[in-house]
């Protein structure tokens, strides 16, 4: 089955951008120079040269995409446990359908997805092998890819510079962490330098984090997007509007702590509720069928593959605590905390099913690993 969605919502955007940036006007839009982080238009514009006026621009870039994720998830796997769980891994990830039909649209999280996995394996190659500065300075550079490409990840940087600190040795700590940061450094410091440039202040990658914060913690905010607060503000200057909205969100969230808390749980909920909102973004609102019954048929597919994963996940861990004797490696446990951080930042922003997306691949991963090790038990 193939599928001709269109860009529609952020991707429109994000491609509008890219042209802009490939015909070499300024990178501006709807009265904002920072507002949308730079990263996905930055990669779309080798293709959009190539591919101009085509859905090639961002197909062929996902497909490619899709195989590094493949690839990263298997070399991931592989190096806490063994081929079987490296392979299962993999193929899930392969086979993911809301990450299968992300290939018909220009989405951010595309290369966030492929990203990260590499990410990860990078750190703990730094930690466990003797490349430890090479490997450190690799995993920054590719968190410093995926800040540029979606801000919310900026926060991994101090958190995996504080795990090199934990497990290496004083010296060897300071030359990864050193690698790792100037790693970071060189693919975000320009944008950076460009926006100091362009507003005189220090923004490190966009300035959307108030307008985000607010929508998400004001009277009428329900856990999910909406498209603006109670208030509405109207300062020109685009920094001065984003340190705004911050301090409206922050005020209301001190003055009404117990509606604070229940959303917090309402975006738990949204953020683990569905893995159907590629499906959304394509079929839906990029027009890529006029099929009421496809459509639901691909959601529910999507929905039910993601709800067995779970339920497998679970059903093998707890047969694997049952017996002593199945062994996984301490740091195969660490992909699961990237999906905790998001889960957390989307407890506090607003959720969706979408914003577990950049994670995605943590759940096969741990499903390679803990089907693979109850496989290996029951090997005689």
């Amino acid at each position: 089955m193939t599928v001709n969605a269109s860009p529609a919502s952020d991707g429109a955007v994000y491609l509008q951008l890219a042209r802009q940036l490939a015909d070499g006007e300024e990178y501006f839009t709807n009265g904002t120079y920072a507002y949308w982080p730079a990263g996905y238009p930055l990669f779309l514009v080798p293709w959009v040269w190539l591919f101009d006026g085509s859905r090639w621009i961002w197909v062929v870039p996902n497909l490619l995409l899709s195989m590094v994720g493949v690839y990263g998830v298997w070399r991931l796997v592989l190096s806490v446990a063994d081929e079987s769980a490296a392979r299962i891994a993999a193929v899930l990830f392969a086979l993911w359908p809301n990450l299968i039909v992300m290939t018909a649209t220009p989405d951010k999280e595309n290369v966030v997805v492929a990203l990260l996995p590499w990410a990860v394996w990078s750190v703990l190659a730094a930690i466990r092998g003797s490349g430890g500065v090479r490997h450190a300075g690799l995993a920054g550079a590719l968190l410093g890819a995926c800040t540029l490409v979606q801000p919310s990840v900026q926060l991994l940087l101090p958190l995996l510079v504080g795990l090199l600190g934990l497990t290496l040795g004083p010296a060897r700590a300071l030359i990864a962490s050193a690698a790792f940061v100037l790693g970071a450094a060189l693919i975000v410091a320009p944008w950076t330098i460009r926006n100091y440039e362009q507003f005189g202040r220090f923004v490190l990658v966009s300035s959307n984090g108030g307008d985000n914060l607010y929508r998400a913690n004001n009277p009428l905010a329900h856990g999910g997007w909406t498209p603006s607060g109670e208030v509405v503000l109207d300062q020109p200057d685009e920094l001065e509007r984003d340190a705004a909205y911050k301090a409206l969100a922050l005020h209301w969230i001190r003055a009404h702590p117990g509606d604070f808390l229940r959303l917090t749980f309402e975006k738990q909920a949204r953020f683990m509720g569905d893995d159907a909102a590629r499906v959304y973004s394509a079929l839906k609102v990029g027009k890529g069928t006029d099929s009421g019954s496809l459509y639901f048929l691909v959601k529910s597919a999507a929905n039910l593959w993601w709800l067995l994963s779970w339920l497998l996940l679970v059903g093998a861990l707890l047969s694997r605590r049952r017996n002593e004797r199945s062994e996984v490696s301490p740091w195969a446990r660490l992909p699961f905390w990237l999906w905790i951080y998001f889960f957390v930042l989307h407890s506090v922003f607003e959720s969706t099913g979408k914003y577990h997306v950049p994670v995605l691949w943590v759940l096969p991963a741990m499903l390679g690993v803990a089907l693979s090790a109850r496989a290996m038990h029951r090997s005689p």
